[in-house]
């Protein structure tokens, strides 16, 4: 598994954020100290977003193995779930999420 120093530009990450679901994000920018994703920065030597409050601390990490499509269907769901006003995402399976996305040509 790589480590952040090993960094570069189009790199896909995760991203997680307390109480949200993970995202996938891309390098734009790699310096000395700061990895840059669109307009988030993030310290090189642990992946913590820079100038947060350290409660809600957001991080990025390499992903692992399957962990993108895992998240990109996770994501899927929860977008599904929110433009029907269901409260609970676990309530619907991933194949739900696409029969419905399909049908109202989300």
């Amino acid at each position: 598994m790589k480590n952040l120093g090993d960094i570069k530009e189009g790199d896909k990450v995760v991203y997680s954020k307390l109480f949200q679901p993970d995202k996938v994000l891309e390098v734009t920018k790699v310096t000395k100290t700061l990895i840059i994703c669109g307009t988030m920065r993030f310290n090189k030597q642990n992946g913590f977003v820079t100038g947060e409050n350290a409660w809600n601390k957001a991080q990025i990490h390499y992903p692992e193995d399957g962990e993108i499509e895992a998240i990109n269907k996770q994501l899927l769901i929860h977008s599904v779930a929110r433009k029907l006003h269901i409260l609970d995402p676990v309530d619907i399976t991933y194949e739900q999420a696409v029969q419905v996305r399909e049908i109202f040509n989300w």
